[in-house]
């Protein structure tokens, strides 16, 4: 860029516009130079930009289906893509034995599927050996039958059961960890090789016994609990949002995102979510781009530089945040400019006592005890952010 200077500081004042007033011109086109992109550049963004909006109001079900099966890649990860969907009118369906295929799929026009890759532990030889077995041999019948079945390590199972996935055998996730013990105790191993030519076995399964006698009632999870396992083992939740399971301990002026979006340019106001982007350009003098989450949606929250270096390590490290600041609203877009960020589980005194959390977290006493017990609560509940620092 500076190789122009001359020639257009000499165009400039040829035409009348003062020399020092050029070249501040000049400053502000290097500035963007430095992050600005090429015209062709622009185009293949303008095309990609046009056709996706094109699909994802078309083929809604296909297009997020296809992107959750390209993972990792892009600005959003993957339950941040699950709530677009959901508020653009499509259901997620969680992973189900006897439906699912091994990657994400259609179920129907307003319905996505989850696949079996999308399940830790679960990878691609054993999700479609599970596949396989299905449409050979028929439906899976009960959890001894998949274990007999497919051979697969326990870890792999406790993972499906976490997650919903066994759901139709008729009994809850609990009682199903319990006959998974029942049936492959923790220092047995079951295993196959799927990709094997010889498809051997190496099992070490109990006897086939029945196990109805050894069962127990155990309760349910929680919701709360049900969205751990799923952000722990699936990196999205097809069924809960932190946000919605925890709206009722905020207090009433902590509005949602849709509010927010609601409000007038220059409205004080304070919004809580799960921070899922994190953007800090070199070029950008310091500012901290912020993307908030909700159940109602994501609101753009510009942290400036004198607040980022006061609240340094809220802002880097904290999941959950409480951001107050002010409604801008220039040209359609809306930003919310933070004046103060509060860790959520710091925003009340009682925070601790949420019903959702663990009997062992519910810590009676200071404050300070109890702002740390819920955080270590929220921290189970924290999917994977994209951080641009």
């Amino acid at each position: 860029m500076e190789r122009f200077r001359t020639s257009f500081v000499q165009g400039a004042v040829h035409k009348g516009v003062g020399q020092r007033e050029a070249g501040d011109v000049f400053d502000k086109l290097c500035a963007f130079s430095e992050f600005g992109f090429p015209k062709s550049h622009a185009y293949a963004f303008g095309v990609l930009a046009y056709q996706s909006a094109w699909l994802r109001h078309y083929y809604g079900a296909e297009y997020y289906a296809a992107l959750l099966n390209n993972q990792p890649m892009g600005f959003y990860a993957p339950h941040v893509l699950i709530g677009d969907a959901r508020r653009h009118g499509l259901q997620v369906l969680r992973v189900a034995i006897n439906r699912s295929v091994a990657r994400c799929m259609p179920a129907t026009p307003e319905q996505i599927l989850l696949g079996f890759e999308t399940v830790r532990g679960i990878g691609e030889d054993l999700a479609r050996a599970i596949v396989v077995e299905r449409e050979t041999n028929g439906a899976y019948r009960s959890l001894p039958d998949l274990l007999r079945r497919t051979g697969m390590p326990r870890h792999a199972a406790e993972h499906l059961i976490s997650v919903g996935a066994l759901a139709e055998f008729g009994m809850g996730r609990r009682e199903l960890l319990w006959q998974l013990g029942l049936l492959v105790p923790s220092t047995t191993t079951t295993q196959r090789q799927p990709h094997s030519k010889t498809r051997t076995r190496q099992r070490q399964l109990a006897l086939t016994l029945p196990t109805e006698q050894d069962m127990v009632n155990l309760p349910d999870m929680t919701d709360w609990e049900r969205m751990v396992a799923d952000y722990g083992l699936l990196g999205l939740s097809p069924s809960y949002h932190p946000l919605a399971l925890l709206r009722r301990d905020l207090p009433a002026d902590v509005l949602t995102a849709e509010q927010v979006r609601a409000s007038r340019d220059g409205a004080r106001v304070r919004s809580a979510g799960l921070v899922v982007c994190r953007q800090r350009p070199g070029t950008a003098k310091g500012f901290v781009f912020l993307l908030l989450e909700d159940e109602t949606g994501v609101i753009n929250v510009v942290v400036r530089p004198n607040l980022y270096e006061a609240q340094r390590s809220t802002i880097r490290g904290e999941p959950y945040l409480c951001i107050e600041g002010t409604v801008q609203l220039q040209s359609g877009t809306l930003n919310l400019l933070a004046t103060r960020a509060i860790p959520l589980g710091h925003l009340t005194a009682d925070a601790a006592s949420l019903p959702h959390a663990p009997e062992r977290n519910r810590v009676p006493g200071n404050p300070h005890d109890k702002r740390e017990a819920v955080s270590a609560e929220l921290a189970l509940a924290t999917p994977a952010s994209r951080d641009f620092h």
